[in-house]
Formats: structure tokens, sequence, C-alpha cells
């Protein structure tokens, strides 16, 4: 018989540096899809200590896909909308007596500016 497992929800948060690469797509290459590393760094400290007993790390590191739409203003200036899925690939309990990884995404408004 296998152990017992829990699932939670908390809300830690994250400032996210990521490492991607871009393949633009469609007739107008204004469709993209992205995916990359990232490597994150715990801004908060509510819920990052003793959560089911176990101490949160700091940092993460996470593998993303994302899929994107940039709308083209003028011939310099551009929009992007991006929609970023990312799935934790280490454990982030420093005593490692839980398994804890992160899962999350966003929604992200950005602006292209060629130079």
């Amino acid at each position: 018989m296998g152990g017992t497992t829990y699932n939670s929800e908390f809300k830690i948060d994250y400032v996210n540096i990521p490492f991607n690469m871009n393949w633009h797509f469609g007739k107008t290459k204004k469709w993209n899809l992205n995916f990359g590393i990232i490597q994150s760094f715990r801004t908060n400290n509510s819920m990052a200590q003793n959560i089911l007993g176990a101490t949160i790390k700091n940092t993460q590191t996470a593998i993303n896909l994302g899929l994107g739409y940039r709308i083209k203003i003028n011939n310099t200036i551009g929009i992007l909308l991006d929609y970023q899925f990312l799935s934790g690939m280490n454990n982030v309990d420093k005593d490692e007596i839980y398994s804890i990884k992160n899962k999350g995404g966003n929604i992200n408004l950005g602006t292209i500016i060629k130079i």
C-alpha cells in the first residue's frame, strides 16, 4: 500500500527571471510559442514558514510553456499578450520532509520596442 497524499494550496510570491526561446508562427508571425527555464526568488515571508511543518526555500527552478500574440502598432512599437504556465522542478521544502513543488500561470501584457 502507498502512502497518504495531501493536496493543498498556499500563496507564495516570487520574482521570476525567465530564460525563454520563442518560435513565431502563422502567416504574419504574430503568434509565438515560448518555452524555457525560470529561476524564481521568493519575495514574501507570509505562509513561507511552517506550512504543514515545512520551511520553504528562497529559490525555485521551474520549466515554463507559454503562448503569445503580438499586436503591431507601428514599425517600431508593438504590444504582446502572453499566457505562461510554469511547473516547479525542485522540492521547495528546505528540510525535504515533504515533496512540495509549485505550479502556476500568469497573463502578461508587454511592450515590444525595436531599436
